[in-house]
């Protein structure tokens, strides 16, 4: 990742939404294009039914961007999934997941 920084945030609603700033929208790494960055997390959102927040807060190199943002969001998926012993029943104000 080096000197890219990205965040996320998501919640596991039922609702499908995204937001999504900062990654290159033209170009390529490799053979990924670019422009199937938005659609890959538009359709991830839409079959998870999640909304999803996720920005490249910063980086020059493109590559490290897409990493950044890749591993900002597996690591907000493994805690909005895990069991936290502190908390008692679903943490929801609607009471699902």
């Amino acid at each position: 990742m080096d000197e890219a920084l990205a965040e996320a945030a998501l919640d596991l609603s039922a609702r499908s939404y995204l937001v999504l700033e900062g990654l290159p929208e033209k170009g390529r790494v490799g053979t990924f294009d670019f422009e199937l960055a938005h659609e890959f997390f538009l359709a991830l959102t839409a079959n998870a039914r999640m909304t999803l927040h996720l920005e490249v807060v910063r980086g020059m190199n493109k590559h490290h961007t897409f990493e950044a943002a890749f591993k900002a969001l597996g690591r907000a998926l493994r805690q909005a999934c895990s069991v936290d012993p502190r908390e008692r029943g679903v943490p929801s104000t609607k009471g699902k997941l």
